[in-house]
């Protein structure tokens, strides 16, 4: 072999295993561009360099000070970032090995290569590959060049401690995924240099190997949303969610909520979707939804109890906005009356005053009818009697629960109440405003009315 061959072989080593990050050379994956999706010489002779899998990300002479040998001109594009709805975590604009991947995956600006082989001029340019590129809106998609999470931000996510969770690969988290800063970048999860598992993974995604590396959502495997538990259904991570291009406004959904429940709670979003009085509605195309009712308000899916019956699974606080929300004590979890009548004539309506405390925006203040007498906030009245603090304190000497008259993710609304009810069809009032007990009905399931 000549000595110029000889010297391109070198060349070409040497800008591999310098480009390489320290991540990379330890996760024991085979390293290769030639003849994957990242040797852009399959894509004709573009930027001059064709037959060089290498120059059109590193170049031995002329590099920039951006990474490793790098190549190609960083765009100066400002990028709109990711941030969780609570407002806990706001990612900054991306740097490191991410920005590196943005020069070409940003697919604003076909990106300009400083040098290309075979000492073509400087200044050629190449496009990223068809559907690869990301875009300036980075909002929703993975959050990238953030510190791994702490405090509540870590809490929320139920991401592990990168200095001791293991990552897989050998050792920790912190030591295999994040960069020197101890910065989550894109090639935490992707390794440009191999694609044997797809995608450029690092680690696979099957059984949700690579989203739980980080993320350990209490007691999910004992959920029933958990793999194989829904129906036979293995779901999985990626059912609900995606890293890239998810909802906007979202917790990285397929689509907004309920939508994205929909599906396989056909019951509950065809109420919440037409109901005349309902909880929520589709989110809105918005960065942040932090006091918008949504499926996950009351509900948080992670922690679905499987051996609980089906409406007492998995209601939580929606008011606790700085840890993960725990779930409701289930003596104050309303039942559904359609189901279950005598459960939930005499469950509890705590939960239910959690927002209609006055706390909530919107959100009527039953719990100041409930404790006086003579305030009557939703004009739910008998001439001078508060029927609120009657049905709930003097009935039969039982407490009547919230949902025995109000179906929580829905109603038609029964003939003559007024919208925002949310009663079941049962309840059928004859007279509005009310004139006597006869305005109500007396179809109820448990015969607790009139």
């Amino acid at each position: 072999m000549h000595g110029n061959g000889i010297r391109s072989i070198f060349i070409c080593l040497a800008i591999t295993l310098c480009s390489m990050p320290a991540l990379a050379r330890d996760r024991g994956v085979t390293v290769g561009i030639r003849g994957g999706p990242h040797d852009l010489t399959q894509q004709g002779a573009q930027a001059g360099a064709p037959g060089d899998s290498c120059a059109f990300c590193h170049t031995p002479h002329f590099a920039g000070g951006e990474g490793p040998l790098w190549n190609i001109v960083t765009p100066d594009l400002a990028y709109r970032t990711y941030e969780s709805q609570r407002g806990e975590l706001a990612a900054g604009q991306p740097d490191g090995s991410s920005k590196l991947c943005l020069s070409c995956h940003d697919g604003q600006v076909a990106p300009t290569l400083r040098r290309v082989a075979n000492d073509a001029a400087a200044g050629a340019s190449m496009r990223p590959p068809t559907g690869q590129a990301l875009g300036p809106d980075l909002s929703n998609d993975h959050p990238v060049s953030v510190v791994y999470g702490a405090g509540v931000s870590a809490t929320r996510a139920g991401l592990v401690p990168a200095a001791t969770a293991p990552s897989g690969l050998g050792g920790s988290i912190a030591a295999d995924l994040l960069d020197r800063n101890g910065k989550l970048q894109c090639t935490s999860c992707h390794d440009a240099h191999s694609n044997g598992l797809g995608k450029f993974l690092v680690i696979t995604a099957k059984d949700d190997i690579l989203c739980r590396t980080c993320h350990n959502m209490r007691e999910f495997p004992l959920s029933a949303h958990a793999p194989g538990k829904v129906f036979g259904q293995s779901l999985g991570c990626a059912t609900c969610h995606t890293s890239h291009n998810a909802a906007p406004g979202t917790a990285l959904l397929r689509d907004r909520e309920p939508l994205t429940c929909g599906p396989c709670h056909k019951a509950q979003f065809t109420a919440m979707a037409t109901a005349v009085s309902r909880h929520g509605s589709s989110s809105p195309l918005g960065r942040t939804e932090t006091r918008r009712m949504t499926c996950s308000t009351c509900h948080d899916p992670h922690v679905v109890r499987a051996a609980v019956a089906y409406d007492r699974r998995i209601l939580t606080d929606p008011r606790d906005t700085t840890v993960v929300p725990n779930l409701i004590n289930s003596d104050d979890t309303p039942y559904n009356v359609m189901v279950l009548p005598e459960p939930a004539a005499q469950s509890s309506p705590t939960y239910c005053l959690l927002c209609h405390d006055g706390s909530w925006p919107g959100a009527t203040n039953i719990l100041a009818e409930v404790r006086n007498p003579g305030i009557r906030a939703s004009e739910f009245a008998l001439k001078a009697t508060n029927l609120h603090f009657s049905h709930t304190s003097w009935m039969k000497g039982d407490k009547i629960g919230c949902s025995y008259c109000h179906d929580a993710h829905g109603s038609q609304g029964p003939l003559g109440v007024r919208r925002g009810a949310l009663l079941y069809p049962w309840l059928n009032i004859r007279e509005f405003p009310y004139q006597s007990r006869r305005s109500c009905s007396s179809s109820d399931p448990a015969n607790k009315c009139h």
